[in-house]
């Protein structure tokens, strides 16, 4: 049996037991919150707004620049190749999937990000850090301590998938076609940027993603809705098979639905990141000392990143070029041109700043897990090696790819999910009670 074929085994047995297991964890957490994500989100955006003007306490970055950090890294290729291919193996339903794990996501991400403010730690250089494998570390029983260890082992890895080489895989591609840039050459600098960016730490990556993310999230979306707009006949009948597939007395019966569900899933995981455990790392950093306000501040990073793959669905649904099944960035270029005739170059530009992003992101992600199985002194060899894989990822596409970095999602989010679960009671303890005031 060849590489790709086991790798594709691997995947759908590791997403089988994961979709049930994800969802139903958001599921538990909301209920267990008392709905409160969805109450208080208004708390949460007013936070995010007053520490633009207003962040003391211990941090190293405000609650809006680790929003716009974590946003960053959530809007890579998944929220637009990736989510041209989800249409075209789960179908117009899964878009709907994906808005019910998002709504339940709320309070995953929530509860993540409490919880590596609660017990965010210091490393061997006296800096602040945090993420599963400390709250892994520090609040479950000894007993089940190890998790951190396989969590930070498995992480390790799989940044280098999906920060890394699907990145700039893609970067690379969106770069000859724009401007006809040579990969070799197209790595070349991607990595060079990248080291300047990545040596600076959490403090120069936030301030890189706090420039670009709010502008490359607004003029996506309002571009998008711009060519919704210039189409309004068939943004009904895209609606329409949404709904008519995600329902649909044939899809049940076909058993279509278990692949357009879990193809939603893993689209709502991959590009938002609930559940996996990375963007708790970058949340644990920030200021001020409040865990439930850091928690709710998070979780608006699953709404923005929500909007960004649906604008992109819907285009690509108006236009059906997700039938041909084809590239992912190809067919959300097609989009692009089928809307707005030359166009398909910003599908192409969109790509390269959401995939430059995402990579400065995840190299601190993948820096951290390594750093917590063998101390700060691993940093700049990551660095160097996370630069250098760039390079290879530009030059040489690997077809099966996105299978592996999936299959490595779901061992990153087993143990995740579990201390999540057993860690709930926390979660509940420290929102009870709690003052949501606007203000």
């Amino acid at each position: 049996m060849n590489l790709p074929i086991l790798m594709d085994q691997t995947n759908d047995f590791l997403w089988g037991l994961l979709v049930d297991w994800i969802a139903y964890l958001g599921l538990y957490l909301t209920l267990g919150l008392q709905f409160l994500p969805l109450r208080h989100l208004g708390f949460g955006v007013a936070q995010a707004w007053r520490s633009l003007h207003h962040s003391e306490g211990e941090g190293r970055i405000s609650s809006f620049e680790a929003l716009m950090t974590a946003v960053g890294g959530n809007i890579g290729t998944g929220s637009l190749a990736g989510m041209a291919i989800t249409l075209s193996v789960g179908g117009p339903g899964s878009l709907f999937w994906l808005w019910v794990v998002t709504l339940l996501s709320l309070a995953t991400k929530c509860a993540e990000a409490l919880l590596a403010v609660r017990y965010r730690s210091r490393n061997d250089r006296g800096d602040l850090v945090g993420g599963p494998m400390y709250f892994m570390r520090d609040g479950l029983p000894p007993s089940l301590r190890w998790l951190g260890l396989v969590f930070a082992g498995i992480g390790s890895l799989a940044t280098f998938g999906l920060g890394n080489g699907i990145q700039a895989m893609e970067l690379g591609k969106s770069l000859e076609h724009l401007v006809g840039l040579p990969p070799l050459l197209s790595g070349a600098l991607l990595a060079v940027v990248t080291l300047l960016i990545i040596n600076g730490g959490i403090c120069r990556i936030s301030k890189v993603s706090c420039l670009v993310v709010p502008v490359m999230v607004v003029g996506y979306v309002g571009f998008t809705a711009f060519l919704l707009l210039t189409h309004p006949a068939t943004l009904p009948r895209a609606l329409g098979a949404i709904v008519n597939d995600a329902f649909s007395g044939q899809a049940i019966t076909g058993g279509s639905v278990l692949i357009m569900i879990t193809a939603g899933v893993r689209r709502a995981v991959f590009t938002q990141e609930g559940g996996l455990g990375t963007t708790p790392i970058v949340h644990a950093v920030a200021r001020p000392d409040d865990p439930v306000l850091q928690g709710m501040v998070a979780m608006l990073g699953s709404l923005i990143t929500a909007t960004v793959a649906t604008m992109t669905a819907l285009v690509v649904l108006c236009s059906e070029s997700y039938v041909a099944q084809q590239d992912g960035r190809i067919m959300v270029s097609r989009a692009f041109d089928w809307a707005l005739s030359g166009s398909g170059w910003v599908g192409d530009l969109a790509t390269l700043l959401f995939t430059f992003t995402t990579i400065i992101v995840f190299a601190y992600y993948g820096e951290r897990c390594l750093e917590y199985l063998f101390g700060s002194r691993s940093n700049q060899p990551f660095r160097l090696v996370w630069a250098g894989a760039l390079v290879v990822g530009c030059v040489s596409g690997v077809p099966w790819l996105w299978t592996t970095t999936e299959a490595l999602n779901a061992l990153m989010a087993l143990p995740n999910v579990i201390a999540l679960v057993l860690l709930s009671a926390t979660v509940f303890r420290l929102t009870k009670g709690y003052g949501f005031r606007a203000g």
